[in-house]
């Protein structure tokens, strides 16, 4: 339960944070002769084995996660779909299994009527692209932490240090805290307080740090969350 519960708060976080880049990034396709699109929360690039997120539609003028009727994936081998209850609708979350290709068809409901909408994806084999990532000096198990990592501290200062694989470089980041009240306040953070560990700053005041590393070697895309709490 409480991994649903990270999940869950790591998911809507990602909303807050990256609707406006899921509009421009690999995880849209377009609805036949409409501009209705397809999207992943805490996607933004390829997709890769081992990520798990919940499906949403949008068009360029709202959202309309609630509205998904049905999703299923001519491959289940490749990327298989879920259907679970979140209090009063269904989420369909895509899990990417293996290494290959297949076409997600979702059907949902809109103001003009029931459509169907049909997007072939590529998912890749996951690329291990840190050679080491700690937080607070605290070795991170990527193995057991693909794509985003949960902990928390005590501390007014968080130490993030990321080291790369051959090829793979930094293309940005982002960073928010929250307060009790979910108040959101930026955090200044750059590339080389990650490449150096360097301290950002978390007053007590907060209850949440929200960072959110993008990286890029060549044209794969792979981003990395991480959610350090009080």
């Amino acid at each position: 339960m409480k991994g649903r519960i990270k999940r869950s708060i790591s998911l809507v976080l990602s909303t807050v944070i990256a609707f406006s880049m899921f509009v421009a990034g690999t995880c849209v396709a377009s609805a036949a002769n409409d501009d209705w699109k397809l999207g992943c929360y805490g996607l933004e690039g390829d997709f890769w084995t081992g990520y798990s997120g919940s499906l949403y539609l949008y068009s360029d003028d709202v959202e309309y996660n609630e509205d998904i009727i049905s999703a299923k994936s001519s491959n289940t081998k490749v990327a298989k779909i879920t259907k679970e209850i979140d209090v009063d609708t269904y989420l369909y979350f895509l899990e990417c299994k293996k290494a290959g290709k297949t076409t997600i068809t979702v059907k949902f409901r809109t103001p003009d009527g029931d459509k169907t909408l049909k997007k072939t994806i590529t998912v890749k084999k996951y690329p291990n692209e840190f050679k080491s990532l700690k937080v607070n000096g605290k070795k991170v198990n990527i193995k057991k932490n693909k794509f985003y990592y949960n902990c928390t501290t005590s501390k007014k200062t968080v130490s993030i240090k990321g080291v790369l694989k051959k090829g793979w470089k930094i293309r940005k980041i982002e960073a928010k805290r929250y307060d009790k009240y979910a108040n959101e306040s930026n955090v200044k953070i750059t590339k080389k307080m990650i490449t150096k560990g360097s301290s950002i700053k978390f007053p007590k005041k907060y209850q949440e740090l929200y960072v959110t590393i993008y990286l890029y070697k060549g044209k794969s895309k792979i981003n990395y969350e991480m959610i350090i709490g009080r």
